[in-house]
C-alpha cells in the first residue's frame, strides 16, 4: 500500500519539499502518488534521484550496505566481504567483550548484595542493573564472532556456467561448485536470502526495498550468465 494514499494534497506537497530526506522506496511511492493525482509540481529532480539509485542497484553498488562488494571482469561476477564490514565485526566483538565483562561484574555484585543483606544498597542495585543490561547488549554484539569467522576467505564467483562458493562450514573453508539454476531467493522471518541450493549465501532485510532489490538483482545476473552462454 502506498504510504501517501491517505495524505491530503497539502500534506503531500509538504513531504515533497523534504524529498531528499526520504528513502528510495518512499521516493518511488511519493512520485507515484503525485502522478496519480496529477499535481502541478516539478518532479524532475525526484525522478532523477530514483533513476540514479535504480541504476546503482542494477550495478550492485548497494551490496556494500550488506557488507559485500562485487567486481566484474570478462563476464564474471565476484563477490567478497568488504574491509569495512570486517572492521565493524571486529569492533563489535571488542565492544561486546568489554560490555559483557561489565555486565558480569554488575550481575555478580547484585548476587553478592542479595546474599549479604546487611550491605544491600538499593542505589547500587540499580546501577549494577544498568551494567547487566549493558552486558546483555555486549553479549548480543558477540554474534559478530561467528559472522567474522564465517566470512574469512569468503568468495562468490560466477564464471561462465559455473558458480563457485568459498565459505566456512564448521570452521573449515570449503569450495563448492553449482550451476546457475541452483541460485534461488528465500524469504523467512523478515529476511531475504540469496541461496545456492539450501545454502544461504547473502542475507538482507526483506522490508528494505534496496536490500531486497540488490539481492534479487544479483540472483538475476548470475542466472543470466548461463542464458548468455547458450545464446552465444
Amino acid at each position: 500500500m502506498n504510504l501517501y494514499k491517505k495524505h491530503t494534497n497539502r500534506e503531500l506537497l509538504s513531504v515533497f519539499k523534504e524529498e531528499q530526506a526520504l528513502t528510495y522506496e518512499a521516493k518511488i511511492q511519493l512520485k507515484d502518488e503525485i502522478l496519480s493525482r496529477k499535481l502541478a509540481v516539478d518532479i524532475e529532480d525526484l525522478n532523477d534521484d530514483i533513476v540514479v539509485k535504480s541504476e546503482a542497484i542494477k550495478n550492485l553498488e548497494y551490496l556494500k550496505d550488506l557488507g559485500y562488494k562485487s567486481t566484474g571482469i570478462g563476464g564474471t561476477i565476484r563477490v567478497v566481504r568488504t574491509q569495512k564490514a570486517k572492521l565493524l565485526d571486529i569492533t563489535a566483538i571488542v565492544l561486546g567483550i568489554i560490555f559483557s565483562y561489565y555486565g558480569l561484574v554488575g550481575l555478580m555484585k547484585n548476587i553478592l548484595g542479595f546474599l549479604n543483606e546487611d550491605s544491600f544498597d538499593s542505589n547500587g542495585f540499580l546501577s549494577n542493573g544498568v551494567l547487566v543490561v549493558v552486558g546483555y547488549i555486549g553479549f548480543k554484539m558477540l554474534s559478530g564472532i561467528k559472522r567474522l569467522i564465517d566470512h574469512i576467505g569468503f568468495e562468490l564467483l560466477s564464471e561462465g556456467d559455473v558458480v563457485r562458493l568459498k565459505k566456512r562450514f564448521d570452521i573449515a573453508l570449503v569450495e563448492k561448485e553449482f550451476a546457475p539454476e541452483n541460485v534461488s531467493i528465500k524469504e523467512s522471518g523478515g529476511e531475504i536470502a540469496l541461496c545456492l541450493n539450501n545454502i544461504e549465501v547473502i542475507t538482507g532485510d526483506s522490508s528494505n526495498l534496496m536490500q531486497r532489490m540488490t539481492i534479487q538483482e544479483l540472483a538475476v545476473k548470475i542466472k543470466n550468465k548461463e542464458e548468455e552462454i547458450q545464446d552465444a
